[in-house]
């Protein structure tokens, strides 16, 4: 027999979007032990830039960390979406900017010890600003260069660690796209 085996898991819902997980791993032969971590929905980042290589970044206060934060436009999945229309949809509500034409940067975990959540990442940069968008309530947009995101990385005002490595992906993604040109 293979060990680690994942002998039970159990899903303890404590909101709509959170669950506890338990999960019994027989480790061997002879030894079990419990692991807890978080269950949340599919969580979509997107990276935009624009004809000048500027990003949209979203900027509003998170309570968890009691603090305002700048981040990519973000969410989670609405029931019977997929991830890139996930993404279409929250650069669009977080920013006023529309993209039909994201192109994926892949799927991580967001932490593999505690988290069970799916991060999917992806970019874009053919997107317009749309004429009748109205910004979310308490949330600041702005556009940034790509040395002005680093310096809000470096300043930790930008400190979310999964879109810090998605904007990295993505930036390399672009370096690349321009290289074949």
């Amino acid at each position: 027999m293979d060990y680690p085996k994942i002998k039970d898991r159990q899903y303890i819902r404590i909101s709509p979007y959170v669950e506890i997980v338990q999960k019994t791993v027989l480790l061997n032969s002879k030894k079990t032990e419990l692991f807890h971590g978080i269950r949340g929905g599919d969580y979509v980042c997107m990276v935009g830039f624009t004809e000048d290589f500027r990003v949209p970044l979203v900027r509003q206060y998170r309570p968890i960390i009691e603090k305002y934060t700048w981040e990519l436009p973000a969410g989670t999945l609405e029931p019977n979406e997929n991830p890139r229309e996930c993404a279409i949809r929250e650069l669009e509500e977080e920013t006023g900017y529309i993209s039909n034409n994201p192109q994926s940067l892949g799927t991580y975990s967001a932490d593999t010890g505690r988290l069970e959540i799916p991060i999917h990442g992806f970019w874009t940069q053919s997107m317009e600003h749309a004429t009748n968008w109205s910004p979310e309530a308490h949330v600041e947009t702005n556009l940034f260069s790509v040395g002005e995101v680093y310096a809000l990385i470096e300043d930790q005002s930008f400190n979310h660690i999964g879109h810090i490595a998605i904007f990295i992906l993505a930036e390399r993604a672009v370096i690349h796209h321009h290289k074949k040109d």
